[in-house]
């Protein structure tokens, strides 16, 4: 028995969009959640910090909403994909198999029409055999 193959392991770190405040830095949603609720928790903090605050928590939550729309949309285009090849791959099964029966039948009508040919050419032996062996040496003479 092989040995068994190794698994990779695959570290999930989220949905990353682009930094709002940082462009071009990735952000994951998850830090920018984390990153809201440690500012909104810090005490000692003026009511436009916090509006600062939460308007930038929200754009860097619609950032990330974006993109897990966009990745959304990928694994719908690929499950999409996915459905329709599954489905040729189905027909092309479905062709194999009538090619196959046509195939098959076509054998069988041949097997069946040879051994129909061959049973009428031995009963006609028979009979011919079963004539001459009712016939005297007498008869045959004649």
């Amino acid at each position: 028995m092989p040995p068994r193959a190794r698994r990779r392991r695959c570290r999930w770190t989220g949905v990353r969009a682009d930094d709002p405040a940082h462009p071009g830095q990735p952000l994951s949603i998850f830090d920018a959640l984390d990153r809201l609720t440690d500012e909104l928790a810090t005490p000692g903090r003026t009511d436009a910090q916090i509006a600062q605050t939460v308007t930038r928590g929200l754009g860097e939550i619609d950032a990330g909403a974006v993109n897990l729309s966009a990745w959304r949309a990928r694994a719908g285009e690929t499950l999409n994909r996915l459905d329709a090849m599954a489905d040729r791959v189905g027909q092309d099964k479905l062709d194999a198999q009538q090619a196959r029966s046509a195939a098959e039948d076509l054998d069988m009508v041949q097997a069946i029409s040879d051994f129909q040919n061959r049973q009428t050419g031995y009963d006609a032996a028979l009979k011919t055999y079963s004539i001459v062996q009712r016939m005297s040496l007498f008869d045959y003479l004649r």
